[in-house]
């Protein structure tokens, strides 16, 4: 006996349970560790240049 699924379908919204949730902007495609990553390069760029400003006064 085949089964009938248009009544299942019919039940079945296809739209996000939040309505909202399609209109936010996307997350940023890096991963966490990333931006952490570029994070820890900045900081140790800005400790290069506090020695540099401290060996030239």
């Amino acid at each position: 006996m085949k089964k009938n699924t248009d009544v299942v379908s019919g039940l079945v919204s296809e739209e996000h349970p939040f309505y909202q949730a399609q209109t936010q902007p996307g997350k940023a495609k890096q991963h966490r560790y990333e931006r952490r990553k570029i994070r820890n390069i900045l900081k140790v760029g800005d400790w290069g240049e506090e020695i540099e400003y401290e060996e030239a006064s």
